[in-house]
């Protein structure tokens, strides 16, 4: 991996068919000029909650964001602020073998 990237445990439906409930994210710190349309980010909420979502449009300052299964667009931008990294890469981990 890239250094100062890591990896974090995905939930929620708002970006299926892309990712889905469990989906590990590989995120990668990116430099904000180097953003995209397109691009799967995770960014902070108010309320410090990590959002996994993609760029919809950039407007000024901000980044409008929305889920792929989502209607709507987040109630809340992208800044420089709240930008935590791209996300370079996703899985899903193995099924437990627990039952068999």
């Amino acid at each position: 991996m890239m250094p100062g990237s890591f990896v974090v445990r995905g939930s929620g439906e708002s970006m299926l068919p892309t990712t889905g409930e469990a989906t590990l994210f590989v995120v990668t710190p990116t430099k904000w000029e180097d953003l995209e349309v397109d691009d799967h980010v995770i960014y902070k909420d108010p309320n410090g909650r990590m959002i996994a979502h993609r760029l919809v449009q950039l407007d000024g300052d901000h980044w409008i964001v929305k889920g792929d299964n989502n209607s709507e667009i987040d109630p809340w931008v992208m800044t420089r602020d709240n930008y935590v990294g791209v996300i370079a890469g996703n899985f899903f981990p193995p099924e437990s073998n627990e039952d068999q």
